[in-house]
């Protein structure tokens, strides 16, 4: 098997990142106990974590490296929001029950 450079990582996961917001913004459409304001905003988090990725690529410098930190920021902003989305969906499917 061959190495990924951290180039073609970065790009993988990127585009992993917007198949999910492509599904996650489709199950608005069959997921009926949530709503859809709920799977907008996680579709949109996770396009937003997926061109960080893609940023990382094309910016010289990683989010661990001096000069990056704005993207290890967005990254963070990101993953409050996929949390954040977590709870929203804790609390909804709890008062479901």
């Amino acid at each position: 098997m061959p190495d990924l450079s951290f180039t073609d990582f970065n790009l993988l996961e990127g585009t992993f990142w917007i198949i999910c917001a492509t599904i996650s913004f489709l199950s608005c459409y069959y997921v009926r106990f949530l709503p859809r304001v709920f799977w907008h905003v996680l579709s949109l988090d996770f396009v937003l974590f997926g061109i960080s990725d893609f940023v990382e690529v094309y910016y010289p410098v990683t989010f661990l490296e001096h000069g990056g930190e704005w993207i290890f920021v967005w990254k963070l902003l990101c993953i409050a929001g996929f949390v954040g989305c977590f709870i929203w969906y804790l609390r909804i499917s709890l008062q479901k029950r």
